[in-house]
């Protein structure tokens, strides 16, 4: 299973802080902008007074509870890697990255309802749904949100608000012209040196789920179920039907239970068996968080420099999103130069 960390857990709590947004870190991290700087507030200071007024943007203002709430979802991912200190410190920095954020934001948003841009039901229950399907085993997604401090007609609010400025983004970025082979060549003997294929891993397994009210006899029970199915794997029952009849991982079942990760990406002891196991065998079964899994090797690529032909796929990608970054910037900055952007000394 996935690790549930920065890429997951990071990005999902980022969709549900309320204004701030989904996209809103992803868009904005490469438009900030040194003119509209907000020095940090304490807890005190936020609680007394939430609904301040800290900025506007073409009129709609941003509170300062919105901002207060995604700088505390930030300052707790990165609590334990900054000295006591320098806190205060990074709580600015981190305040001004979250302002300039927001009134990035709300620029796109104004800009998506200017092209009548809007999201269906269907859209939002889709967001909801692969939301609710992150939570780690044994929470809800209500859990989470009670957590946070945002209400469930905020987080709809936000998901319609995400989707609208996705697409919109699309509207900006599309159409593209692919790079050329001479530009993909070009990159490849600029960055040589860059060109490492990281270690990977291609296995798939068979999840019996665990929850943190699971009883020690519960668990039992479960593991001598993960250990019947190995039974069975070693007898020579068919991977893909025995994952489709007793796996627990709803996301990769459809796949017969594949995986294809790297080092870093999935939890310790699953990372542990898959890169330690024989290609092809059943291996022994492994606990982690998530419950018992049995895992199969299918292949395994040690580190190694890609040739040109092997690393083109990625290379045009990363050249195509940059190209997509540039015209959102630009777009971003034309918002910025025809909106009225105000941004409110603190108190």
């Amino acid at each position: 299973m996935k690790r549930l960390g920065k890429g997951v857990a990071a990005g999902m709590f980022a969709a549900i802080m309320v204004v701030g947004g989904a996209n809103g870190q992803a868009v904005s991290e490469p438009f900030r902008s040194p003119r509209e700087i907000l020095s940090g507030t304490s807890a005190q200071e936020t609680a007394s007074n939430p609904e301040r007024v800290v900025a506007k943007v073409n009129g709609v203002p941003i509170l300062w509870k919105d901002v207060a709430r995604e700088v505390d979802r930030a300052i707790a991912q990165i609590a334990n890697r900054v000295p006591p200190q320098e806190m205060d410190a990074a709580r600015a920095q981190v305040t001004r990255s979250v302002l300039d954020g927001l009134i990035t934001r709300q620029l796109l948003i104004q800009a998506a309802a200017e092209r009548q841009l809007s999201a269906t039901p269907e859209e939002v229950a889709q967001v909801r749904q692969a939301l609710e399907q992150q939570i780690p085993p044994g929470q809800s997604l209500e859990g989470v949100l009670t957590a946070q401090g945002v209400t469930p007609a905020e987080l709809e609010e936000n998901i319609r608000r995400d989707i609208v400025v996705t697409k919109l983004i699309a509207e900006i970025v599309n159409p593209v012209t692919p790079p050329a082979d001479e530009q993909v060549q070009q990159f490849y003997q600029q960055h040589e040196a860059q060109m490492m294929a990281p270690d990977r891993v291609r296995a798939r397994h068979i999840l019996v789920r665990i929850g943190n009210e699971d009883s020690a006899e519960v668990r039992r029970q479960k593991r001598a179920k993960a250990e019947e199915i190995r039974k069975k794997l070693l007898e020579g029952a068919d991977f893909a039907a025995m994952v489709k009849e007793h796996s627990d991982d709803a996301a990769s079942v459809a796949r017969g239970g594949e995986y294809v990760f790297g080092r870093g990406q999935m939890v310790p002891p699953f990372e542990e068996a898959a890169f330690s196991q024989d290609i092809n065998a059943i291996g022994s079964v492994v606990e982690t968080a998530f419950g018992y899994h049995i895992i199969q090797v299918l292949d395994r690529q040690l580190a190694r420099k890609q040739s040109l032909e092997e690393a083109t796929p990625a290379i045009r990608q990363f050249l195509l999103n940059q190209e997509q970054q540039r015209r959102v910037q630009e777009f971003i900055a034309q918002r910025r130069e025809a909106s009225k952007i105000e941004v409110f000394d603190q108190p």
